[in-house]
């Protein structure tokens, strides 16, 4: 977390620098200091990408074999509930970017006064071409892998569901 924090920090300083309209960060972590970004970046929106948590563990025991659900549940509901209590922040399902990318898109385009665009939905990483990164080593020219729809989680144990499910269902009604 304080890594998280430190490069926060170190990047707050673009705050001074009148040239630069967007910032994009995307490190997982970080919606637990959205007080201090917000106090740092009063006017800014955050779009928020998120997963049903049976599908996110799936993909975290992927690369984190040792991470425990408790753990995972914990940690998960902490970063939902950072995020809907903060204004002017999105919040897109990923399923939903996954089923129709065009209007999820189309949506966050309209959240941060962008026009909306075909080519957004061609994947892109510093001006060149991007496949995606996903853990499970399927690369994608659309971006969003249409696998991710393939509800993994059902691969995990029962009871391994069963206390996601009872963990984190206020938040899974919520989504």
């Amino acid at each position: 977390m304080e890594f998280i924090f430190y490069n926060w920090i170190k990047y707050s300083s673009l705050k001074t620098d009148t040239k630069l309209k967007w910032y994009v960060e995307k490190t997982p972590g970080n919606e637990i200091f959205l007080d201090k970004i917000k106090d740092d970046f009063p006017d800014s929106r955050m779009l928020f990408i998120v997963r049903d948590p049976r599908d996110n563990y799936f993909t975290y025991k992927k690369k984190w074999q040792d991470l425990s659900i408790t753990t995972f549940c914990q940690r998960w509901c902490k970063s939902y509930y950072s995020i809907t209590r903060a204004k002017n922040v999105l919040i897109v399902r990923y399923e939903d970017l996954v089923q129709d990318q065009r209007d999820c898109l189309k949506e966050v385009c309209a959240f941060i006064d962008i026009s909306y665009e075909d080519s957004l939905l061609v994947p892109s990483r510093a001006g060149g071409s991007w496949s995606g990164n996903s853990v499970f080593g399927e690369n994608s020219q659309t971006g969003v892998h249409r696998n991710a729809m393939k509800q993994r989680w059902r691969a995990l144990p029962a009871t391994d569901i069963a206390r996601i499910e009872k963990y984190c269902f206020d938040a899974m009604t919520e989504l």
